[in-house]
């Protein structure tokens, strides 16, 4: 009859079926490109900044923050290492026992600033924590620290890590901390908040190192009060990343190479 509606053929039921499901693999697909254009941008500032790090090292023969001699060349903060900034090139020296150390001092924070000094990097930095007072030095994306490439707040670190820290996989050696500086309670302004989903973390670890969170030079910090989520619970050398889990979850260590 004329004016009845028609419903839809099986024909064009499928092609509906077929248009949506090509559009759902175009939109993952593009999720997946833009995720890994964010790991491959961190990879390039780590090697930025080891590059940066050895042609100081070269240059003054100490690693930035811990130059010994960085006050000579742009004079003394008046006040707190840790806590003032100082005015113009002020800055202050570290103690040159060739580590860029992070309890109580402000060498961490320093590396940056004496980089800029020295004319290496084109970023500045204050060079000191954000807090005015305190033991503890606490960052700011893009302020005292860089901004890592893939995430808004996640700040980049670099600094000597002890045997002692069995979060950081308990050995003596230089590397940078990757997290979130805003989301870890009790903590903000401290590198200590989870910044990657486990897929972007492996994605990381497996283009830098060999795939595992425990093992090797990318590590996943160790520890259920700080990546309860990113091995899903698992914290040993066989442990894998949950990549079922898709929310941020896991704070990357990774072995600094600027020797």
């Amino acid at each position: 009859m004329l004016g009845m509606k028609k419903g839809f053929t099986l024909v064009e039921m499928s092609l509906v079926l077929v248009i949506i499901g090509i559009l759902i693999g175009v939109f993952v697909i593009g999720e997946e490109i833009v995720e890994n254009a964010r790991i491959n941008r961190v990879i390039a500032q780590l090697n930025q900044y080891n590059a940066a790090i050895s042609d100081f090292k070269q240059t003054y023969d100490q690693l930035p923050g811990d130059f010994s001699k960085a006050t000579k060349l742009w004079g003394s903060v008046s006040g707190s290492c840790l806590h003032v900034p100082g005015t113009g090139t002020q800055t202050c020296d570290g103690n040159g026992n060739g580590s860029v150390e992070y309890d109580n001092t402000a060498e961490p924070f320093r590396q940056w600033q004496h980089m800029y000094l020295a004319g290496i990097i084109q970023e500045s930095y204050t060079g000191a924590s954000t807090a005015s007072s305190g033991s503890y030095g606490l960052s700011k994306a893009g302020v005292n620290v860089p901004r890592a490439a893939h995430e808004e707040e996640s700040v980049i670190q670099m600094m000597y890590v002890t045997s002692a820290a069995t979060w950081a996989g308990s050995r003596d050696r230089h590397a940078y901390f990757i997290g979130n500086a805003e989301n870890y309670t009790g903590y903000v302004g401290r590198w200590h908040g989870v910044s990657f989903t486990p897929v972007a973390m492996m994605s990381l670890d497996t283009k830098l190192d060999d795939g595992m969170p425990y093992q090797g030079e990318v590590l996943n910090m160790n520890g259920s009060g700080y990546t309860p989520n990113c091995t899903g619970g698992v914290y040993n050398s066989v442990a894998e990343y949950d990549t079922s889990y898709d929310d941020l979850a896991c704070v990357a260590i990774i072995d600094a190479k600027f020797y």
